[in-house]
């Protein structure tokens, strides 16, 4: 019987110890903050961080392969959190709703590289059907106002239709967009901006049957205006009546116009302060 008892008892704490373990890998969103070194960047921290389940498997390692790039081409983060309710998913209280939501997850979490810690964050909530995007460091710069409305028209368009896939795809892209540009030339802005593919494509598909239009009805004006004639053996037919006794060429006037220059925008969506104490820009809404 004391063998029973023995083997029984070391079952029993094995059985404990294993619930343990399992309970306390199964907290991350759903008690407090992660801690990850005290706010410390650190790259092998997940980027993708799916709690809505919300995202393909196959899709989230394609973005976690995008956002590897934009970190190692332009050392830039990029993060997407999904959660089922952003009010619920932390313990304590973001008195910024979900912009403060967004800021400290970013912020407390590890993310952001290089000393002003650069990055961005898309924050999905879904009980509420809210999102937020969070900037940090040089996103304040690569997303001005245009750039945060650019993303509502094509990456939180794709939210309200359920495209969720799709919506976080483009959402990297973008990401990687925005920042090369920034980089490379300047910010996209009122004076600089992005034109997407759908839009190229629906401006080719508008303007080449009125180019179509207006060339036919261009030549067939001056086919209507040509007069027959029959072919002249010398050119001195041609000269009989042409005498040039004067020629002189006069200069009427200069049309100049100016266009401001754009300075690169403001930062994105107004500068705010974290209750890290770090600056972000953001702008959010529902969808």
């Amino acid at each position: 019987m004391k063998l029973i008892d023995r083997a029984l008892a070391v079952v029993s704490a094995g059985a404990l110890s294993i619930a343990m373990c399992v309970t306390a890998s199964a907290v991350t969103i759903g008690n407090e903050l992660p801690d990850y070194g005290e706010g410390e960047y650190n790259s092998d921290l997940p980027r993708v961080i799916d709690e809505a389940d919300l995202i393909s498997y196959s899709t989230e390692e394609k973005l976690n392969k995008k956002i590897e790039k934009i970190i190692e081409d332009w050392e830039f983060d990029c993060v997407i959190l999904t959660v089922d309710d952003y009010r619920n998913s932390f313990s304590g209280v973001f008195s910024g709703g979900i912009q403060g939501f967004a800021d400290d997850f970013f912020d407390y979490g590890g993310y952001g590289v290089g000393e002003d810690y650069d990055g961005i964050i898309m924050v999905v909530s879904m009980a509420d059907r809210s999102y937020h995007f969070s900037t940090c460091g040089y996103g304040q710069t690569a997303f001005t106002e245009y750039g945060f409305e650019y993303l509502d028209d094509t990456v939180v368009s794709k939210l309200s239709d359920g495209d969720y896939d799709e919506c976080f795809e483009t959402f990297v892209n973008e990401v990687y967009d925005f920042v090369e540009e920034a980089k490379t030339d300047r910010p996209y802005d009122t004076f600089h901006r992005k034109i997407s593919g759908k839009a190229i494509l629906k401006s080719s598909l508008i303007a080449a049957p009125v180019a179509l239009l207006i060339s036919w009805l261009f030549v067939k004006g001056l086919v209507k205006k040509m007069k027959p004639i029959m072919p002249k053996p010398a050119a001195r037919e041609y000269l009989k009546n042409f005498n040039q006794t004067y020629a002189k060429d006069t200069f009427l006037f200069a049309n100049v116009t100016k266009i401001p220059k754009s300075n690169g925008g403001s930062g994105g969506g107004g500068g705010h302060i974290g209750s890290s104490g770090r600056s972000h820009g953001g702008h959010g809404g529902h969808f």
